[in-house]
């Protein structure tokens, strides 16, 4: 029997799954200083951008303290509305360059360290690297402006279905030595990435239609070449981000919808479906970014040992003058994993809710 890809899922951030978030610290060479406060990007956003603060080189006679501080931006780095987290930053120095990822985002860093001086002069951190979930080579690197002196620590790296999300710095207090080294250590948090096409809500005079589509990967969602598949799409929103189950699969879903409101052709706006959960294999729940109007309906859950490997969607067309509905049910097919749990999955079983004809299915 043919056997098909399998599939990895988008969509969706979970808030039942932060406490499962990957952290990841830098490599311990220096260990001076204090950890400041955690700080996380709003909204379920990622980094997408940096800064460094930077003491340039002092000169033999005078204290070195290199790297002093790091600002991640959530969002487009060149957007003055964008958040932006620094954690604890040291008194030297000034910040240089703004580098970007955008639209792509930040998911592993490396620090240049330089090691204990002994009765030399210490500076600890003093550059630092952060790799992009959208470079071509995933090897490839944006390089900060900070100084040279040290060597590059080991990489840090995310999962390959996540981005940095928050991180805290460990950074010396220069008050209280006379050898001061600024920035030593970085931890961030890695989270899950996820992508629906949704119409941000319109008020009381806007037609609204909510969640318009919704796309699965076929492998790493963060690879271009990962085949997507999306079937029928309405006319409406934007897409978000992306976040998925990988390494694991997707098992099932339960979509959120807002029932009719009056009579189809009367004054009521209907919305139809508004967002989407999905369910992981690993036990993880995933909940979109649509909107918060409706109520849950039940979730539809493949069998074990089976994954989603197809998706059909049912989506109104665009009424002109009427109301608006988008997308209304979805289809998904579920298939049996292989027994080493790995890409090959065997197609055996379709599970459906309200479903569009079949030639508009398409499948992994």
């Amino acid at each position: 029997m043919a056997f098909k890809y399998s599939f990895l899922i988008l969509l969706a951030f979970s808030l039942s799954a932060s406490a499962e978030n990957l952290n990841i610290t830098s490599q311990l060479v220096t260990n001076w200083g204090e950890w400041g406060a955690f700080q996380k990007c709003p909204d379920n956003r990622t980094a997408q951008g940096f800064q460094l603060r930077t003491e340039s080189y002092q000169g033999l006679l005078w204290d070195d303290t290199a790297l002093n501080g790091i600002r991640l931006y959530c969002g487009d780095p060149f957007n003055d509305t964008t958040p932006i987290l620094n954690s604890t930053v040291g008194p030297n120095g000034d910040w240089g360059s703004t580098f970007s990822c955008y639209p792509g985002s930040i998911n592993g860093f490396q620090l240049r360290v330089e090691p204990y001086m002994g009765s030399s002069d210490d500076t600890a951190t003093n550059n630092a690297r952060f790799f992009c979930s959208n470079a071509p080579d995933p090897n490839q690197y944006v390089e900060g402006d900070g100084l040279e002196f040290g060597s590059w620590s080991e990489t840090r790296r995310c999962f390959t279905n996540q981005a940095v999300c928050g991180f805290q710095t460990q950074v010396e207090d220069c008050d209280s030595t006379d050898d001061c080294t600024g920035l030593n250590n970085i931890l961030a948090e890695c989270c899950d990435r996820f992508q629906l096409k949704t119409e941000t809500y319109r008020y009381i005079d806007g037609d609204d239609t909510a969640l318009n589509s919704i796309k699965l990967f076929c492998g790493d969602p963060t690879r271009q070449t990962t085949p997507i598949i999306t079937s029928s799409q309405g006319h409406y929103g934007r897409w978000g981000k992306i976040y998925s189950c990988y390494p694991d699969f997707l098992r099932g879903f339960r979509m959120r919808v807002m029932l009719q409101n009056f009579e189809r052709c009367g004054d009521g706006d209907n919305f139809a479906a508004t967002n989407i959960r999905f369910y992981c294999n690993n036990g993880k729940i995933l909940e979109g970014d649509g909107l918060n109007f409706g109520e849950w309906g039940e979730a539809q859950l493949c069998q074990m040992k089976q994954a989603v490997c197809g998706i059909q969607t049912q989506v109104e067309g665009v009424q002109v003058k009427a109301d608006d509905t988008a997308l209304n049910n979805v289809l998904m097919e579920c298939c049996d994993l292989s027994p080493d749990r790995k890409a090959p999955i065997i197609p055996t079983q379709k599970q459906e809710i309200e479903v569009e004809p079949e030639d508009n299915k398409e499948t992994c």
